[in-house]
This record gives C-alpha cells, structure tokens and sequence, in this order.
C-alpha cells in the first residue's frame, strides 16, 4: 500500500488505495492481471522499457 484516501463517509463509499508490485511479481499472479472497477490503482514498477513492453503486450 503506498497511499490511502479519505475514510469514506458513508455505506455507500469506499476508501481510495494505491498499490505497489513488481513486474516479477505481477507475471506470476494472475489476480494483478484482472481489472477492478472501485477505488484502487495497481502501480507496477518495471526494472526496463524492454520489460514494460513485455508486459503490456
């Protein structure tokens, strides 16, 4: 966790996250892989271009 937001105020909303992986970490779990709609952000740190593009192809 690199950061939160606000406390949500009511039942209805959720606190902000902003998260942090490794590109080791992320090529091997599947999970980072998929989408989520809400309040969260996956920040993925890549050691080089050629891995960024490794990954997002």
């Amino acid at each position: 966790m690199l950061a939160r937001g606000c406390a949500a105020k009511s039942a209805t909303q959720r606190q902000a996250g902003l998260f942090s992986t490794t590109a080791a970490a992320f090529r091997v779990n599947p999970e980072l892989h998929e989408e989520i709609f809400g309040t969260a952000s996956l920040d993925r740190a890549m050691p080089d271009l050629a891995t960024m593009l490794e990954i997002v192809a």
